[in-house]
């Protein structure tokens, strides 16, 4: 057993003639399934020029990634100083060319995993942050994109595998992580189709707060999950991608037409970037039980996504075609809300490293959480054209341009804290540029909630005024925020996109409507609420004249 905030929780084989009777102790909240353990694969450059809004129509409109992250400040002498955790099957990340050794963080295998690499957690590693800068038909595609270039390419990452016989407690594992130098954890697999807040959420929800308990103050950390490949009904998105305080990643199309991949994802299941693809796991949270929360939070490519694989000791079982190209022994490809989620993590490193190249403090996972959901591409293709933040697309596609570029933005980043129902928060300033979109992503760490009915503790809401008209989170109409509506009491994450064509001042209002619970452990107040806030395309200031 072990504790999550004010909840202990607790393993067990139980044959079901107790089930009645545990129930009824008066010290037992609520009885779960625990599930099973599976990849939520289905069983390069195209991706990164996608994200980083390189295209025209319906695809990239050409190579050169690395260029473009070059021409953002990126570069080879940064990302040292922290890396990103690929939670998944790969026992080792070394031997390929394009993940130097000097950055592979560490190795942990807290579940004892033994036998032949899947690939299925190596790819995943690659897709973090693989750099291949190769040319000629083994590094590249008949259109000139290299295979197995990752979103963070320069990033480090660590390799946990938790696929083995042996118990695992992701407290423990990411625990240690993060002592190691982890800052940010990407998970592609789930506990099957468990649509639910439960214990697993509540844990995760808990981690992203405190990864380290046994360390003084808050080591917090940024958790992103996939959504599952259960799409496309309603209220498929699997635990712990139900949690609160994770980036839960749905997948839309990649753009590679070179056939039916093993998975069976034809050339219609990549050959349109603004389509989310059929299997991706749609939201809202067990809406019958009281839950209702959208899910998941953003989409990137996750069909047909070219990656390195092992060199040794590999059978290939765990992604869609143990090698491709035919020929090749450098790559594989495959499909799955397993390959849009680490493309979502490997944003969230350029997140965390855009800050620390603009002297600015480390951003928490609620600030890391904004900018990537504050930043999203809105998409209108099959399976979205829907209204935001929507149970497909989440806030849309993950959008670097927006996320790490030079639009002039505010943040306050957990510096406030509510500490009662009815405190505010309130800034003013004015909208630099009416040429571009104005944006407000308002996003907490909320308490570890209950696992029956409602898992929401605390409740701040969002109110923005701009252009002589208030807007309320979450109050949407197609891709842009719309008058009236009533505020969001669910989600812990609050938006108001406003388009091109906005001008003028605006005033910002932070409501804490509810703060019952303890948001921010570990100080004197048990009900208090912090949260991260950005303002895109506005600066601080007194109304304009």
């Amino acid at each position: 057993s072990h504790v999550v905030g004010v909840y202990r929780n607790a393993q067990c084989t139980l044959e079901p003639v107790y089930f009645r009777w545990l129930a009824a102790q008066p010290a037992v909240f609520a009885l779960e399934p625990r599930g099973v353990l599976q990849r939520t694969a289905k069983l390069d450059e195209r991706q990164g020029q996608i994200v980083a809004g390189n295209v025209s129509g319906a695809s990239p409109s050409g190579p050169d990634y690395l260029a473009w992250l070059a021409a953002k400040g990126f570069t080879s002498a940064q990302f040292s100083s922290f890396s990103v955790n690929v939670v998944d099957d790969a026992t080792s990340l070394s031997g390929h060319p394009d993940l130097a050794t000097g950055r592979i963080a560490f190795t942990q295998n807290p579940s004892s995993q033994t036998g032949a690499q899947g690939g299925h957690g190596f790819l995943n590693a690659h897709i973090v942050a693989g750099l291949n800068s190769g040319t000629g038909t083994a590094n590249e595609d008949t259109g000139g994109y290299n295979y197995g270039l990752g979103i963070a390419p320069w990033a480090r990452v660590g390799a946990t595998a938790i696929f083995g016989p042996g118990g695992v407690s992701s407290t423990a594992y990411e625990s240690a992580a993060y002592n190691l130098g982890a800052r940010i954890s990407t998970n592609s697999w789930n506990f099957g189709l468990i649509p639910d807040y439960d214990s697993n959420s509540q844990e995760f929800d808990f981690i992203v707060r405190d990864a380290r308990t046994s360390q003084a103050g808050n080591q917090e950390y940024a958790v992103v999950f996939a959504a599952g490949n259960d799409g496309s009904g309603a209220n498929t998105v699997s635990t712990p991608g139900t949690a609160k305080n994770i980036i839960t990643a749905g997948a839309s199309e990649n753009d590679r037409q070179t056939g039916t991949d093993g998975c069976g994802i034809n050339n219609t299941g990549a050959n349109d970037l603004r389509d989310i693809i059929s299997f991706s796991s749609r939201g809202p949270v067990n809406s019958a039980g009281g839950d209702g929360r959208w899910k998941p939070e953003l989409t990137a490519p996750g069909t047909h996504i070219e990656a390195g694989i092992p060199q040794s000791n590999y059978d290939g079982s765990s992604v869609c075609n143990a090698f491709w190209p035919t020929g090749s022994t450098l790559y594989g490809w495959s499909s799955g809300t397993s390959h849009s989620c680490p493309a979502v993590a490997g944003g969230a490193a350029l997140v965390y490293q855009w800050f620390l190249n603009n002297a600015l403090p480390a951003p928490s996972p609620a600030m890391v959480k904004a900018v990537l959901l504050g930043s999203g591409q809105y998409m209108t293709g099959t399976g979205a054209n829907d209204t935001l933040p929507s149970n497909s697309q989440g806030t849309g596609s993950l959008n670097l341009p927006r996320a790490v570029g030079s639009a002039s933005r505010i943040f306050e980043d957990q510096t406030t804290v509510l500490g009662a129902s009815g405190a505010t928060y309130t800034l003013s300033g004015n909208v630099v540029d009416s040429g571009q979109p104005f944006r407000v992503a308002l996003v907490w760490t909320d308490a570890p909630g209950p696992t029956s009915g409602a898992p929401y503790v605390n409740n701040l809401n969002l109110s923005v005024t701009v252009g002589g008209s208030t807007y309320l989170g979450n109050v949407f109409t197609g891709a842009n925020s719309v008058t009236g509506g009533t505020a969001d009491i669910r989600n812990n994450s609050e938006m108001v996109f406003r388009p091109a064509g906005t001008s003028g001042s605006f005033s910002i209002t932070v409501t804490g409507a509810s703060i019952g619970g303890d948001g921010v452990p570990g100080n004197a107040d048990t009900t208090d609420q912090d949260f991260a806030l950005l303002v895109y395309n506005g600066s601080v200031g007194a109304p304009a004249a």
